[in-house]
């Protein structure tokens, strides 16, 4: 078998691969080296797909092309790239097959591009430095034209598929349905906005229980909380020196609420103050008296059509779009005589293409 060797130089930090679809660089795991790495890659075609080959180092360009746009920065780093392709090979290889599936079936229902599509596209994921980026990520123009031309012909001719099969397209009756099942399983929230005001010190019970009887006069005056308490500042003697702090307006749903606090603002009316509370600060370990007041709140319940429509709708093509797409590309292997299991046997068992050195 041919083997391929890479060379290439390392950062002083690693991150490793964690596995397909997530962050595969971890900052828990790092290993700094100064000396030369080298990724030995075993070649060898992996399967024909309409007697087009693809092998592994088709895999790797591939991969090389999404390394460098979801990690530029570690575009210079071997390590890196090593953990890359060992997490993501055979996901992008079973893609790749997948793609020239569907590429042959654009070609049976004459898909045309333009070379103003593929350029423009070549910018777009490369930079206007095409040249300079492709270079970069070790590909010819010619390579890198093709990889997008392929991608973008795959793209078309699936979401054209899909489109027929009305994949984008919902009904009234799926999407009541869809409603439906929702709110079996959904409940709007109760809703809540209060504040606290809060007293410390050796006067607190005293000076929340004056505090309380002052501010339900002052409430007769203004519905406004801020006012309110711009009058309570001015109308209590020698404020700046007592213990008395006001939270920031608290908007929070009940499950969000400590049970004590929900039981207090449960009892209260909107704009209406709560009696002192006495509670105790683990932060500063001594006792504190609390007076609530309740701006307002909204009751939960069933959720309405209308505040849910629109995330009904994106879930309902999500999922009929995934199922559609794989029943589109199992036809395509299965007419092609192509399936997982069927390249799975010509590859070798536990066959790992990339290591390290």
């Amino acid at each position: 078998m041919k083997r391929l060797l890479l060379s290439l130089f390392i950062p002083t930090s690693l991150l490793i691969a964690q596995g397909v679809g997530v962050n595969p660089f971890s900052p828990m795991q790092m290993e700094q080296s100064q000396k030369l790495n080298r990724i030995l890659v075993e070649n060898r075609v992996l399967t024909n797909v309409n007697n087009t080959p693809i092998s592994v180092v088709d895999v790797m360009k591939k991969m090389d092309t999404e390394f460098f746009v979801e990690y530029p920065h570690l575009m210079d780093s071997d390590v890196a790239r090593y953990q890359f392709y060992k997490a993501r090979w055979r996901h992008e290889f079973d893609r790749m097959v997948e793609s020239e599936l569907i590429i042959s079936d654009a070609k049976a229902h004459k898909l045309e591009l333009t070379e103003g599509d593929i350029r423009q596209e070549l910018e777009k994921r490369f930079g206007p430095e095409v040249i300079i980026n492709i270079d970069q990520i070790g590909l010819t123009y010619d390579e890198a034209y093709d990889l997008v031309k392929k991608d973008i012909l795959t793209q078309r001719m699936s979401q054209g598929f899909l489109y027929l099969k009305g994949v984008f397209n919902i009904s009234p009756d799926d999407l009541l349905t869809a409603y439906r099942e929702y709110i079996k399983v959904n409940k709007k929230p109760d809703h809540w906005k209060y504040h606290m005001i809060s007293f410390r010190g050796p006067n607190a019970l005293e000076d929340s229980q004056m505090a309380k009887l002052s501010l339900e006069r002052l409430s007769s005056e203004t519905k406004s909380f801020n006012a309110l308490c711009m009058r309570f500042k001015d109308k209590t003697d020698d404020f700046e020196n007592k213990q008395i702090s006001i939270s920031k307006e608290f908007d929070l749903e009940s499950d969000q609420i400590q049970e004590s606090h929900r039981d207090i603002l449960s009892n209260l009316t909107p704009h209406s103050f709560s009696e002192p509370i006495k509670e105790h600060s683990r932060i500063k370990n001594q006792p504190v008296y609390r007076i609530f007041h309740l701006n307002s709140y909204e009751a939960g319940g069933k959720i309405k059509l209308a505040e849910v429509e629109e995330k009904l709708i994106y879930q309902h093509k999500q999922e009929k779009y995934e199922q559609e797409y794989i029943n589109y590309v199992t036809n395509l292997r299965e007419r092609s005589g192509l399936t997982k299991d069927s390249i799975n046997a010509g590859i070798p068992e536990g066959f790992e293409p990339f290591r390290i050195k």
